[in-house]
């Protein structure tokens, strides 16, 4: 063997190594495609689907309180049938925003007379 054959021996091994690499390569891509790594499974969320005659009962604005619900002023006015577990576990961990919602929702919707942007009888009667 020449050393012109030995250096075309090497060169194409070294083309056949790139070329295997490349399938390699293909391969390892087209594996995680076709069977992806299992993900993390979350934890399930359980409801409870309640009979239709609760259904209707709920639908139509009744629904069962212990007394201490009835007289206690503090107690939430919407029932926990109503949101969900995940909705439920937001409000626990966000309770200033849920506060600041309330309080936009309490502030009255026009202005009242004398105060800020409001319109007292004098300046009514004034622009007549």
């Amino acid at each position: 063997m020449t050393e012109d054959q030995e250096e075309r021996f090497v060169v194409s091994f070294e083309k056949i190594a790139k070329a295997l690499e490349g399938i390699h390569e293909e391969a390892k891509r087209a594996g995680s495609k076709y069977w992806p790594h299992p993900r993390e499974q979350r934890q399930s969320v359980l409801t409870r689907v309640g009979e239709d005659k609760e259904r209707e009962l709920r639908l139509q604005g009744a629904r069962r309180r212990t007394i201490e619900e009835v007289i206690d002023p503090n107690i939430e006015e919407v029932p926990d049938e109503e949101i969900g577990e995940r909705t439920r576990q937001w409000l626990r961990d966000h309770p200033q925003e849920r506060k600041e919602a309330k309080k936009s929702d309490a502030s009255p919707k026009t202005p009242i007379a004398g105060e800020a942007g409001g319109t007292g009888i004098e300046e009514a009667e004034g622009k007549s």
